[in-house]
């Protein structure tokens, strides 16, 4: 059986990634498996210690954190080397579409530990990679903002996303955007734009319900610049994932498309902030191995 790297982030979850670390050291010993627990002490240290395997090493590197933890570990990860996640975070957005529904963290780690290894899409922006989500728009600023609410006060978790939504919808700004991809061009005024692997981001929106990780396409959604009645009808549809249809959404299936905005704006990939006026993105189809666990109701292909 390959080793299990668990690759921790004790700050993530607001200080759950640390205790879910000390309930694994305790574990571990009497699972039977090889296992090695390693702890990140700065942002993007899960893309320097996942650098550190090759194919060689026989590992499965755990990503212990939300959704950014996943997302470093990802860009460090080495070809051939299968990925894990054992979701700690506030968010755990890509993990909702593979979750095991474990009622413990004792069967929460065995359910990964005995789950099946399959390849699964990743797509990349100008370069880096992400797994889950890209945005931008009202939702990336919306990260952009619970990022300063956790700052501000840390005890702050799933409630940052709601209260950073609630700012964002007041203080709303639409940006003229042009999409191309396969011939066809957008040119329209949208309140925001967002290109899913997975069906979740921004802490439980499903905004891609028909997502699928192994199509090797992005479902994109473009929504209208609209005001605010609007945008109050619309979000609670956005995260249940009934806004398919509205008149004010726009969707599609792509695996490649250029994204340019008349100014430079705040995106987000995987709850990671990036910033800029020109936007490329490509689906790496099977690009990556996972581990989907043991009693997760995803259908694999």
């Amino acid at each position: 059986m390959s080793k299990y790297v668990f690759i921790v982030n004790p700050k993530s979850g607001n200080g759950v990634g640390e205790s879910y670390g000390k309930k694994l050291e305790a574990m571990l010993p009497g699972m039977g498996v090889s296992y090695e627990v390693v702890y990140t002490s700065a942002p993007k240290d899960a893309t320097l210690i996942a650098s550190r395997y090759t194919k060689e090493d026989d590992c499965i590197l755990v990503a212990a954190g939300g959704d950014g933890t996943m997302n470093e570990v990802l860009n460090g990860i080495q070809e051939g080397v299968t990925m894990a996640i054992l979701p700690c975070g506030s968010g755990n957005d890509f993990y909702r579409l593979i979750d095991s529904h474990a009622t413990d963290f004792k069967g929460m780690v065995e359910d990964t530990i005995y789950g099946n290894t399959e390849l699964v899409d990743y797509g990349i922006l100008n370069g880096y990679k992400f797994l889950g989500s890209f945005s931008i728009g009202m939702d990336a600023n919306v990260v952009d903002r619970k990022v300063k609410i956790q700052e501000k006060n840390k005890k702050a978790r799933k409630s940052a996303y709601l209260l950073a939504v609630a700012q964002e919808v007041f203080a709303r700004k639409g940006s003229n955007i042009v999409l191309e991809t396969n011939g066809t061009t957008i040119s329209k005024s949208v309140l925001f734009v967002s290109a899913l692997n997975a069906r979740y981001y921004g802490g439980g929106f499903k905004a891609a319900p028909n997502a699928d990780i192994q199509d090797g396409k992005f479902d994109v959604t473009l929504v209208d610049s609209v005001g605010l009645l609007k945008i109050a009808e619309l979000l609670p549809k956005y995260m249940k994932g009934t806004h398919l249809g509205c008149k004010e959404v726009t969707t599609l299936l792509c695996d490649h498309f250029v994204l340019t905005c008349d100014h430079e704006i705040v995106a987000q990939c995987d709850g990671e902030l990036f910033s800029g006026s020109t936007f490329e993105l490509t689906v790496m189809h099977h690009g990556v191995s996972v581990v989907i666990p043991r009693g997760s109701s995803y259908s694999t292909h």
